[in-house]
């Protein structure tokens, strides 16, 4: 998974952002990267409604995160990140990137939809907990991530782990100072399966294959990787090299299991598979 700033959007948003600015700026001198908190904001959220069009019912879900002079969104498809201030009760964002992964036309203009919202100077406003990202129609409640984890989302055990076949969901990378979280396409299908035999059946996206792989407490290891060598130059390729990151020879991996979810981690924390049963 690759993080780009060049794509058309994202430049001609900053155009309209930079004009914005300069048309609206203070005399206050602040860094316009510093960020802040200012009256309690900040944090991980999730969206607790969003409006129709452009997101049907069942859309979602878009997550936010304002954390020290930055912001990070994932949208339908994509991920976003850049830097931000809100400190005076309006998120103004510059140096907005994301991924660039092949969506369907719906959730690419969910996509775009969220980019131009994000980049308009929308005000925000606390009541409570909840947050709220612009005004009349368009405006979005956010609820912070912790309260709405599943109840039921209890952490498993090695006995959850083998067996089911996971498909992946969603794929995590950290590059510098940027950390993505990708939406993997309904047109890919990766999967993976542990049998009780030791070993590791994949569907890596364009190529299959396995191995074998060995647990030590919430570490598992792979080894003996193999599979099919057919060439994809498409979307099938970016999630294949990316489950490839993670699923390589001898390598600790850590695991966690909640309700349904599994992710899978190297240990440097900079790749991660997020897999649904």
């Amino acid at each position: 998974m690759s993080i780009s700033r060049t794509s058309a959007l994202l430049a001609a948003l900053a155009v309209g952002t930079a004009l914005t600015a300069t048309a609206c700026g203070s005399d206050s001198g602040s860094d316009p990267g510093s960020g802040g908190s200012s009256g309690g904001i900040g944090g991980d959220y999730v969206a607790d409604d969003l409006p129709d069009p452009p997101f049907p019912e069942g859309s979602g879900p878009v997550r936010l995160t304002l954390r020290d002079g930055t912001i990070a969104f994932t949208a339908s498809c994509n991920h976003f990140s850049g830097t931000a201030t809100w400190d005076d009760g309006v998120l103004r964002t510059s140096q907005l990137g994301g991924t660039e992964i092949g969506c369907d036309e719906e959730r690419a203009a969910q996509d775009e939809w969220l980019v131009r919202f994000f980049s308009s100077g929308p005000e925000l406003r606390l009541d409570g907990t909840d947050l709220r990202v612009g005004s009349g129609a368009d405006a979005i409640w956010f609820v912070p991530a912790d309260e709405v984890q599943d109840p039921s989302a209890e952490p498993g055990d090695a006995e959850d782990l083998v067996g089911p076949t996971w498909a992946l969901t969603q794929i995590g990378e950290v590059d510098g100072d940027s950390t993505g979280m990708m939406v993997v396409p309904d047109s890919v299908t990766s999967t993976l399966v542990l049998t009780d035999g030791g070993e590791v059946q994949v569907q890596y996206g364009c190529n299959s294959g396995g191995g074998t792989y060995r647990l030590s407490g919430d570490q598992i290891r792979f080894a003996h990787m193999m599979s099919t060598m057919m060439a994809c130059q498409d979307v099938r390729g970016e999630v294949e090299s990316d489950v490839q990151q993670v699923l390589m020879d001898d390598q600790p991996v850590s695991w966690a299991i909640s309700g349904d979810e599994l992710r899978l981690t190297t240990a440097d924390g900079k790749h991660e598979l997020v897999y649904r049963r």
